[in-house]
């Protein structure tokens, strides 16, 4: 409980701020504004925001992403909330997220994915789902932004169990649009949530690997293509987990900042 007040205190004036400042007049008219203007915006809140969540943030291949020119859709493994604040720090190209429609009903959440044009899905509606996958595939080809897909369709329950299956038809995007598949792997993004949990340090771990460009996917339908991209993710996460369990054995967790061996990568030079 403790965790939570602190953190409320921490945040709430700078959300808040930011609220009436600028997320209010980006999500009811994102058209005044450009794409790269918000999405700074909400990049630069989030980093300022999670910074007080005591992240010991490790990231391998950082410049795959932020030296990728052209618009890509990147896909990754599913654990928490915190999966897309992280990306969204680190990332200094602007993305967006394909999520799910409740998204919305969160008055921070829903507000900042609207400034950033985060498409949103009802499931229940076919006619809906297409229409929004036809906007992204417009957006793609124009080279407009790039475009965040958590294949496994949801986040995972058990996060020291295996991963859930890849969709073969999250990758239809790619497939429709020629656009570079970068796949991500990420761990440890499920702890700073958690109540029962009030570390001083949480290790998150995210590895961003070479993109796969459409000669090579394009030769394969999504069903042979989805298993090769869940197998490259779960071999690096499985990695993950040991470097974790070496992480909490060696109690680092309950070190504040971490130390040096721990941390190896900085958001804008401090986080």
């Amino acid at each position: 409980m403790f965790k939570f007040l602190r953190l409320i205190c921490l945040c709430a004036p700078r959300i808040l701020y930011d609220y009436f400042a600028w997320m209010l007049r980006y999500s009811i008219h994102p058209e005044r504004y450009t794409f790269e203007v918000r999405y700074a915006a909400a990049r630069k809140l989030i980093i300022k925001t999670i910074k007080n969540f005591r992240l010991n943030l490790q990231v391998d291949g950082l410049e795959i992403l932020n030296n990728e020119k052209r618009a890509f859709v990147l896909v990754s493994n599913h654990l928490s909330m915190m999966d897309a604040l992280v990306l969204v720090a680190i990332s200094e190209r602007p993305i967006t997220f394909i999520t799910k429609k409740e998204v919305k009903k969160s008055p921070f959440a829903g507000r900042v994915l609207r400034s950033v044009e985060g498409s949103l899905l009802d499931r229940k509606d076919l006619r809906q789902n297409v229409a929004v996958m036809e906007e992204a595939e417009r957006r793609l080809n124009a080279g407009y932004c790039s475009y965040v897909v958590y294949p496994e369709g949801h986040r995972n329950p058990d996060p020291f169990g295996p991963m859930l299956p890849f969709h073969p038809g999250s990758f239809k995007l790619a497939y429709r649009t020629g656009v570079p598949v970068i796949a991500m792997a990420e761990f440890g993004n499920f702890r700073p949530f958690k109540r029962q949990l009030n570390y001083k340090s949480y290790l998150i771990q995210v590895r961003f690997f070479q993109p796969h460009e459409k000669e090579e996917y394009l030769a394969m339908t999504t069903t042979e293509f989805a298993p090769l991209v869940e197998k490259q993710v779960s071999d690096e996460v499985e990695a993950m987990k040991i470097k974790d369990k070496a992480y909490m054995d060696s109690k680092a967790y309950k070190q504040y900042p971490p130390d040096p061996q721990w941390y190896e990568v900085y958001v804008n030079g401090k986080f």
